[in-house]
């Protein structure tokens, strides 16, 4: 019987892994080390501990949903297929000029030899950015034809510079496409060995941010089909599975792995896109619609969103780096290179500093004995008595406190600071980091941390919550009952999605209810036959609306969600109003007198939301029982030194117990700490509420 479904989420240190049993709602969880070289070996090892644990095969799992970091990585080490652009005549230059954006940053800001990352390390060098004489009007109309002797000869060289894969992006071809369909006729026609690809993949007015999202599916897609197709394969061959694996994508949702390999790029940013959906559900199904500030804090880096009124922020806006922009609607997860992996180093000036360098899952901390010897943020939180060797990932791999300290030790010395100490210095600078980055990102969306608890997951991210929360003044933290592994949950409660989109240029009063109307049934037409070819019968199927829109004259459009509708003469003024109320609330000012400007619509179609029951737990006392405090142990934390802290473990604590800070709950595969002054309450599916 297929009863089962499973959730796999590839980080930068480990691979987590959910699997629920449909029939009684029961999960279990596993972590292994990810393995950079291959991921589907980590992921395939992930599928063999639950076979060994619950004595099960591939015939009883119904469905896979995976997340992986392939892209990301080949585009953040630029380790991508060697990529060519055909691009119109005259924007050569396009990748290197950026935005008009620098990072607000005092060394980068003033600095007048600041480079952008693509001119320092670019993914596409310029000499494999070919132009070719086309050019389409701005109403859809041509000016120039298609010159196809450009054209063969541009290919020509590319293929003879040994150029693996090219992107096409022409100025206005969301209007008219014909030119880049003609050019990749003639790519495949002449150089049928490469992977190619036109912006077609979202025709949406920006030409930048067009031209980038084009591009960086060239340089990632061929890395990404491959470990899919091989993915499949070893799964195939290995274990027997040979059913449908689905794919987290950036806007949030899944899709088949047949539809993903028509358009890689959507997968950049999977992972900590699926930790923001399980936020979602969450808040929905759990919290009774709380609003919620996450932070998931893995082995390599901290990544932050925001859940309101039960949906992710989603944004047009996320940026592989400065200026590599990639256009497409994506969940708004930010991220920062604080993780547990993260290195603990003297800088030139004497200064402490905590990443953003890595120490990754080989070698990995010193405490690991896998040949790492600079000191990592595990190893502070080793040094400190946080993570105790025997309850580390539930017993099954042991770390090395004496080779933790030594390493502390050996920078500690170049400033005269004993290890400890130095710890305690670590684990505060990253306590820092996270809250000026939530902070930060607070700011820019114009919401203050009043009225939003803060949720806190990953394998570390529960580590530093409580004090995070304090700097932040937020009074209340949610630890759900799968920290360690709660990406992977999330994927387990996403469902299939499909969004389309189209860019009128043209102020919303001069569109009209009657054209509008005619547009979105064009797109959400698209949206629907989109998940029909993935399986999902129309009448499961629901709907959204979204515009992209601004005050005539401005240069920068604001993503609004509108009513699913037939507009009439009547509720047409709604439509305004969304954009005015938006910018009171983000921006403080309206300015309704001015026209909105419709840059883009956009249709989103979602399948049938699954059926994820979380299980509850026994009830109990105040009191929690004397069996679940597994030892007391001695605790450095908060400048402090407490000599016999207690340990909880967390699956023997009941709804009901509360614990009394200074306290550590181990969750076998995550360590929760409740400082001291703080109260975590454990609710009826596990959860811990601290109140801090």
């Amino acid at each position: 019987m297929k009863k089962y479904v499973v959730g796999i989420d590839v980080g930068g240190t480990f691979t987590d892994a959910v699997i629920y049993n449909e029939v009684d709602s029961t999960l279990h969880r596993t972590k292994v080390l990810t393995t950079a070289g291959d991921q589907s070996i980590g992921v395939l090892k992930a599928f063999q501990e639950f076979y060994k644990d619950l004595d099960i095969d591939s015939t009883e799992i119904r469905r896979f949903n995976h997340g992986y970091t392939v892209g990301i990585n080949a585009a953040l080490t630029r380790t991508g297929a060697k990529t060519g652009l055909l691009c119109t005549k005259g924007h050569r230059e396009k990748l290197d000029s950026g935005g008009l954006d620098r990072p607000f940053d005092v060394n980068t800001l003033y600095n007048p030899y600041w480079q952008r990352p693509h001119q320092i390390r670019p993914i596409v060098p310029r000499r494999y950015r070919r132009e070719i004489a086309e050019r389409i009007r701005e109403d859809g109309s041509v000016i120039l034809s298609l010159s196809e002797e450009d054209v063969r000869r541009e290919v020509e060289f590319l293929r003879s510079e040994g150029v693996e894969s090219i992107s096409i992006c022409f100025i206005n071809s969301y209007l008219a496409p014909k030119h880049e369909e003609r050019v990749k006729e003639i790519v495949q026609e002449i150089f049928p060995e490469a992977y190619v690809q036109t912006s077609q993949i979202h025709p949406v007015a920006g030409e930048l941010k067009r031209t980038w999202i084009v591009t960086l599916d060239a340089y990632c897609g061929p890395a990404i089909n491959t470990y899919l197709q091989r993915l499949k394969f070893r799964m195939n061959e290995e274990i027997s599975y040979n059913g449908e694996i689905f794919i987290m994508q950036m806007g949030g949702g899944l899709r088949t792995v047949e539809t993903i390999v028509q358009a890689p790029v959507n997968t950049l940013q999977s992972g900590p896109v699926a930790g923001m959906l399980g936020s979602e559900y969450y808040s929905r199904s759990v919290l009774g619609g709380k609003d919620l500030v996450c932070f998931d804090v893995g082995g390599t880096s901290t990544d932050i969103g925001l859940v309101k009124e039960n949906k992710a922020d989603v944004t047009t806006d996320w940026e592989l780096e400065n200026s590599i922009p990639c256009g497409i609607p994506a969940v708004d997860v930010r991220s920062i290179g604080a993780g547990g992996g993260s290195l603990i180093i003297v800088d030139e000036m004497g200064s402490l500093r905590v990443g953003p360098e890595s120490a990754g899952s080989k070698p990995g901390p010193a405490c690991y004995r896998l040949g790492g010897i600079q000191p990592a943020v595990t190893d502070a939180c080793v040094a400190m008595g946080l993570i105790q060797s025997e309850l580390f990932l539930d017993g099954k791999m042991k770390l090395d406190k004496s080779l933790a300290i030594q390493a502390l030790k050996n920078v500690g010395d170049k400033i005269n600071m004993d290890p400890i100490t130095l710890a305690q210095g670590a684990y505060e600078i990253v306590t820092l980091n996270i809250a000026e980055a939530i902070d930060k990102m607070l700011i820019s969306k114009g919401l203050h941390p009043k009225g939003f608890s803060l949720m806190a997951f990953g394998a570390a991210g529960p580590m530093f919550a409580v004090n995070t929360a304090r700097e932040l003044s937020i009074p209340e933290v949610v630890v759900p009952y799968f920290p360690g592994g709660f990406a992977a949950l999330g994927m387990l409660t996403s469902r299939l999605k499909a969004e389309h989109a189209m860019s009128p240029m043209e102020k919303l009063d001069a569109i009209g209810p009657d054209r509008l109307n005619a547009l979105y049934k064009e797109i959400e037409e698209s949206c629907i036959k989109d998940l029909e070819y993935q399986g999902v019968a129309r009448k499961d199927i629901k709907l959204e609306r979204i515009q992209c829109g601004m005050y005539q004259g401005q240069s920068w459009d604001q993503r609004v969600s509108v009513p699913v509708e037939t507009y009439t003469e009547m509720n047409f003024h709604g439509l305004r109003k969304a954009f005015d109320d938006y910018y009171d609330t983000v921006f403080g000012y309206k300015a309704e007198e001015i026209p909105i400007f419709l840059t883009t619509i956009g249709a989103i179609a979602y399948g049938p939301e699954p059926k994820i029951q979380l299980p509850q737990i026994a009830a109990g006392t105040e009191k929690p029982p004397s069996d679940a405090i597994v030892f007391h142990r001695e605790l450095f934390l908060d400048r402090k030194t407490y000599k016999e802290a207690p340990f909880y473990d967390r699956f023997k604590l009941k709804a009901g117990n509360q614990i009394h800070g200074p306290a550590v709950i181990d969750d076998h595969l995550s360590t929760i700490v409740v400082n001291e002054g703080a109260v975590a309450s454990v609710d009826s599916y596990g959860n811990l509420i601290i109140k801090v």
